[in-house]
């Protein structure tokens, strides 16, 4: 549900920014569970600038996060695209639209 998918976002932003990520989701096991489907509990659509990496930041690990990036978080029909396609056929219940600062595709 979103509340749930805010709250590990939330929690997992609380870790990065107190230095202690725990790099979730990364096993060999778990790599190998993604080969046949992918179950992400959130859409973040983001910039592409190098430092604002969403699963970086939210603590997240392989499959958590559904990430759609653009320069300047611009949306146009491939970014639309790529979020309908992950509420509609992924069901992911959350969506995110993540801002930063000094953005320089923006100004």
């Amino acid at each position: 549900n979103p509340l749930t998918a805010w709250k590990a976002l939330k929690e997992g932003n609380e870790r990065f920014v107190a230095g202690k990520p725990q790099h979730p989701s990364q096993s060999i096991e778990h790599r190998a569970s993604l080969a046949a489907e992918q179950k992400p509990t959130a859409v973040v659509f983001g910039c592409a600038d190098s430092r604002v990496a969403a699963e970086i930041i939210f603590d997240q690990g392989l499959g958590d996060m559904f990430v759609v990036r653009t320069a300047g978080h611009v949306v146009d029909s491939a970014v639309l695209g790529s979020i309908e396609y992950a509420v509609t056929i992924l069901g992911v219940p959350l969506v995110v639209v993540l801002g930063h600062d000094s953005c320089g595709a923006v100004g």
